[in-house]
């Protein structure tokens, strides 16, 4: 230690010359050790402490680094996604029950109109009943005319005259008979529109014995959708079928399980595109009717509704 006032160490021998020689604490760039530290020293180990040489400076570890602030990736929208596929597929579905119940709605109307086509052909009446319509003879032409054997057809000539001697360009649109069944009960009504184009409208009534009677008050035939006229077929004789081979071919396609034989039967002859007998059974229970069309030029079959 410099300066050795307690006299611990002794003194070097005279004869040898006596240099101070100073070991430094610490290097000029260290703070000086004398100083006390403004906070306790660090300790070092005994391994970082040089036996000589310059006293590398101690530098503290740099302190870790601060994470950058954590930012969450935004959640997938995965509510979004099911809300826009429950939105498509709403739409889908109510497209589709649009056109089902479209669909529905067409196959509904269709089975209608043909129930109502079914209906009008197993009833089918398209003259209004008349309350007690006024009877009125020609007075300038009376003709009765000659049974035969049912037939409708053969006093045609002699019913188109008596009604043109009236109104001349009458028209024949087509011909009733009830109780055909019998022709000495049977009555025949043989219906005219009054011009070919004004919508009013007589009957020629023949009854079994009795004269030819012209009817033209309160007469109506519903629906009249422009009747084609049987005028030109009479004159050329091509009316086709009369009645007794129509209820013929009637009776041969009667059911097994329907009496045709004892039940009242009426006919209609019209022309609906083709000239056609309708042959109507209906029993007087109510019960469902026998009705069936025949063509009258190639007598074939076209319905029947069992």
């Amino acid at each position: 230690m410099p300066n050795d006032s307690g006299g611990q160490f002794p003194s070097p021998p005279s004869s040898t010359p006596v240099t101070t020689h100073e070991v430094p604490l610490t290097d000029d760039v260290a703070p000086d050790l004398t100083t006390p530290p403004a906070s306790p020293p660090l300790e070092l180990e005994r391994s970082e402490i040089p036996l000589s040489g310059t006293i590398p400076i101690y530098t503290p570890p740099a302190p870790p680094a601060t994470p950058a602030a954590f930012t969450p990736s935004r959640p997938f929208p995965i509510v979004t996604i099911l809300l826009l596929l429950i939105s498509v597929g709403a739409v889908a579905a109510a497209f589709f029950f649009y056109q089902q119940s479209r669909s529905l709605g067409q196959q509904l109307t269709e089975i209608e109109r043909i129930q109502q086509q079914q209906k009008i052909k197993e009833n089918q009446t398209i003259f209004a009943p008349t309350p007690a319509p006024t009877l009125e003879l020609s007075p300038t032409l009376t003709i009765t005319p000659v049974p035969l054997s049912g037939s409708v057809f053969g006093t045609i000539t002699s019913v188109i005259a008596v009604a043109a001697a009236k109104y001349p360009n009458a028209q024949l649109l087509m011909v009733t008979v009830s109780a055909a069944e019998n022709p000495a009960t049977a009555i025949t009504k043989y219906w005219f529109r009054q011009t070919e184009t004004d919508k009013r409208y007589l009957y020629i009534l023949s009854e079994p014995g009795k004269d030819l009677a012209l009817v033209d008050q309160q007469v109506y035939v519903t629906p009249d959708n422009n009747i084609p006229s049987l005028n030109q077929l009479a004159a050329a004789g091509q009316l086709g079928l009369d009645l007794p081979e129509a209820l013929t071919i009637a009776a041969a396609a009667c059911p097994p399980n329907f009496s045709c034989h004892f039940t009242p039967v009426s006919g209609q002859y019209i022309k609906a595109g083709v000239s056609l007998w309708q042959i109507s059974y209906k029993p007087t229970d109510g019960s469902k009717p026998f009705v069936i069309q025949i063509d009258a030029a190639t007598q074939k079959v076209l319905y029947k509704n069992q």
